[in-house]
């Protein structure tokens, strides 16, 4: 049986991709980490401002959830540890419609302060404010609103108090008054704040995590200084913990197991990453090694294998059997666990939460080897409460807060009773007016109305959108003009040309860039036929060299999702090791 190179199995790749990604929590090695130009500039801004403006809050736009938790969250950590060791003051907000990131924040927040024994009090050293956003990828009308009113839209943290009560807060009317604003998320909602905010505001220094895949938009913007650093991924974490350690020895601890724990960015996650991208790598190699055996073949004449791998649909019997043993082991083990933590007085509601995500991770992981019943009930459950969670945060916090309450102290107001508010505060209700018109679209006779409140809302989202790609442009369209030689005195490595004029690595890299720029023009020029031999070079070397940074993006796209699933068996290696304590 010959084997095909172009043809493997699904569920061998992903088994063979499990191996790799779990032999570095059970095997130990260390690997050199180079720090990069992004990683370490948004370093020293942050040590910079904590220098400059050590009383003023840094804001951490923070819009990741536990989707994204395998790189937003080792970003989040390394950035909240850098502000609790110098005693900077900072605030969280979400700026989107996303009730889970204000937990997944507070989430990080205490466990660092637990972790570094901080004695600090909330409201005056730190304040988580929630979230409050709108339904659409733009949150530039948020932005202007915390630019305007920071207090009044933010109305109240993430545990109800009103944001006119926290200390922190105190003469904080606008975003502009932020020491520095850094975003978290899985977005590019660094491209809002710098098209939006900056422009007015250049003198507030912004900065961004994201991932891998996100932060191949983002590098641009920080050569062109729009961003003054970048957290790329994952390992953008993992440089940031290292800059930390150099820098402040005291922050490793005397565990030296400490950074390997669930969501450090350590090493042991990062050299899982380099075992997936490996992997890609060879199974790349693998395919084009096919394909080229595969047009040998037919050069010679012989028979070759057209059809593509037979993908099984629909659910097997022996699949839902072996979920169905699995599900029972692990309940009993569930018990087993129970039974001992209880005599030893260390069950606890997260221990059982510990148990819960492993089985769910296991139980969706399953999909590897064919679709299952088990499989299929656990993306229902999680699909359900999310969104029953989601909706449960909405009304409590943003809907019952902003509008509810607000309209209610309104009447209050207007018939004479003790209130927060005044009589003014009715004029929320004229929002329920564009509100209905939403629904005109199921009434036939009144369904052109739902055309004004959409126009409404798309010329607004139109217009903050075309000053923020004006605003990100400019300095784009600048920034392409780059120096070709050096003139003056040099420190570097350099090639002389003249007296005072000179060759460094900077401006070959500008040259690459500026061929790279005009070649990937020309392809795009359609209204010439180019005929000759120099033209048709030209087209395919921009072919070739958009080939390249289509490589790159793909490769950053692999770093997030791979993370995503390191994150995942990460949570099962420790999950394993605790029952191995346990049973030991």
């Amino acid at each position: 049986m010959r084997l095909d190179l172009q043809r493997i199995p699904r569920s061998v790749i992903y088994l063979v991709l499990l191996v790799c990604l779990a032999v570095p929590f059970f095997v130990r090695w260390s690997l050199p980490v180079y720090v990069s130009n992004a990683t370490r500039c948004l370093y020293k801004t942050v040590e910079k401002v904590h220098a400059e403006k050590p009383n003023v809050p840094v804001v951490l736009l923070s819009s990741w959830d536990p989707s994204s938790r395998g790189e937003n969250r080792p970003q989040m950590v390394a950035l909240v540890r850098h502000l609790l060791v110098l005693g900077q003051p900072f605030v969280v907000f979400c700026p989107a419609l996303n009730p889970m990131a204000p937990r997944a924040s507070e989430e990080v927040i205490n466990s660092e302060i637990a972790r570094g024994h901080y004695t600090l009090t909330y409201g005056v050293d730190y304040a988580n404010l929630g979230f409050k956003g709108i339904s659409g990828p733009n949150i530039g009308p948020i932005l202007q609103n915390l630019e305007g009113d920071f207090l009044g839209c933010v109305a109240q943290d993430l545990y109800g108090t009103s944001a006119y009560e926290l200390p922190i807060l105190k003469g904080f009317k606008s975003l502009a008054n932020a020491s520095m604003i850094i975003t978290i998320s899985g977005d590019v909602e660094s491209e809002h704040v710098i098209g939006i905010f900056s422009p007015r505001h250049p003198e507030i220094p912004v900065g961004a995590a994201g991932w891998s895949l996100i932060c191949t938009r983002l590098y641009p913007y920080f050569d062109t200084r729009q961003l003054v650093g970048i957290l790329d991924g994952m390992n953008g974490a993992s440089e940031y913990l290292t800059l930390l350690k150099e820098n402040y020895p005291d922050l490793a601890g005397d565990d030296p197991e400490e950074e390997e724990g669930e969501g450090s960015g350590s090493s042991t996650r990062v050299n899982a990453l380099t075992l997936a991208r490996v992997l890609i790598i060879l199974l790349i190699a693998l395919g084009n090694i096919g394909m080229l055996l595969e047009r040998r073949r037919e050069r010679l004449g012989l028979p070759v294998k057209k059809t593509a791998p037979k993908v099984t649909v629909g659910e097997k019997r022996y699949l839902n059997i072996g979920a169905l043993i699995f599900t029972i082991l692990f309940i009993i083990a569930l018990l087993g666990e129970f039974t001992l933590r209880s005599k030893a007085g260390t069950w606890s509601v997260a221990v059982f939460g510990e148990w819960v995500a492993v089985f769910c991770t296991i139980g969706m992981l399953s999909f590897i080897f064919g679709d299952n019943k088990l499989y299929r009930t656990l993306e229902h459950v999680i699909i359900g409460s999310s969104a029953a969670y989601m909706l449960f945060e909405v009304i409590d916090k943003q809907i019952l807060p902003s509008f509810v309450y607000k309209v209610a102290d309104g009447f209050a107001a207007m018939v004479g009773r003790p209130a927060q508010g005044s009589a003014w505060q009715l004029l929320l209700l004229l929002g329920l007016i564009p509100s209905a018109l939403w629904f005109t679209v199921y009434i036939k006779r009144f369904a052109w109305t739902n055309k004004l409140v959409l126009g409404l809302l798309m010329g607004v989202a139109v217009g903050i959108a075309f000053g923020q790609n004006v605003n990100l442009a400019i300095p784009q369209i600048a920034g392409a003009v780059k120096p070709l030689l050096t003139f003056g005195p040099v420190n570097v490595p350099h090639i002389s040309l003249f007296e005072n004029v000179s060759v460094t690595w900077k401006n070959v890299f500008n040259l690459v860039y500026l061929v790279t720029m005009i070649l990937v023009m020309i392809y795009f020029v359609f209204c010439l036929k180019m005929k000759t031999t120099v033209a048709k070079g030209a087209v395919r070397s921009g072919r070739i060299v958009m080939m390249i940074a289509f490589g790159a993006v793909f490769g950053n796209t692999i770093a997030t999702r791979m993370s995503w699933l390191i994150d995942r068996i990460d949570a099962i290696a420790v999950w394993i090791r605790n029952l191995m304590i346990l049973g030991g």
